[in-house]
C-alpha cells in the first residue's frame, strides 16, 4: 500500500509541475545557459515587408495578394526540444490570443534552432499554416482592416518565450 500512495504522490507531483508554464517575454538579457530562449521572429507580409530588415515599417496581411499568403521565421535555442506555436490576438496578452499553428522542433526535427512556416489569410477570416486546418479569426475583427497582435512562442515542458508583430489584416 505505501508503494500505491509513494506512486500516486511522484504522480501528482509530476502533473502539477508539467502543467505550469512560466510564460516571459523576449528581452535584449540574454537566458541563462540552457534554458530554452526564442532569438529572432520575423514576419514577411503580403507585400515582401521582412519585419527583421524593416522593423519601422507596417506589415499588412492582405487575402487578395498572392492568395493571402505569407511568412513567419523564428530562431530558438539550439539543441532543445520545443513547441513552436502562432497566435492571433486582440491585445498584448498572449493569453488573450487565439492559437492557430503549432509544431514540435528540435533536433532531427523540420524546425530545429530555425523554423519556418508559409500561412495563408483568407478573405472570410480563417488563418492556417504549412497546410494544418483552418481556424477562424473572425471574433477577432471589430472592422476591416484591424491591427491585430500575431504572437510567436516556443514552450519546453516547464516554461515559455514569446514575442509579437503588430500587423494590420486587410
Amino acid at each position: 500500500m505505501t508503494y500505491l500512495r509513494l506512486l500516486l504522490v511522484a504522480l501528482l507531483v509530476l502533473l502539477v509541475t508539467t502543467g505550469c508554464r512560466d510564460r516571459t517575454a523576449v528581452s535584449d538579457t540574454p537566458p541563462p545557459p540552457g534554458q530554452l530562449a526564442m532569438y529572432e521572429f520575423g514576419v514577411i507580409d503580403s507585400f515582401g515587408v521582412d519585419s527583421e530588415i524593416y522593423p519601422s515599417e507596417e506589415l499588412i496581411l492582405d487575402p487578395y495578394i498572392d492568395d493571402g499568403l505569407f511568412e513567419v521565421y523564428w530562431s530558438a535555442t539550439a539543441g532543445r526540444y520545443y513547441t513552436f506555436y502562432l497566435s492571433l490576438g486582440s491585445t498584448r496578452e498572449i493569453e488573450d490570443s487565439i492559437e492557430v499553428y503549432s509544431e514540435d522542433c528540435g533536433p532531427g526535427k523540420f524546425c530545429g534552432r530555425d523554423g519556418y512556416s508559409i500561412c495563408t489569410y483568407t478573405s472570410d477570416f480563417y488563418l492556417s499554416c504549412d497546410g494544418q486546418g483552418f481556424e477562424d479569426i473572425s471574433e477577432l475583427f471589430v472592422e476591416v482592416p484591424e491591427r491585430l497582435y500575431l504572437f510567436a512562442e516556443v514552450c519546453d515542458t516547464f516554461r515559455c518565450n514569446y514575442d509579437y508583430r503588430l500587423v494590420t489584416l486587410e
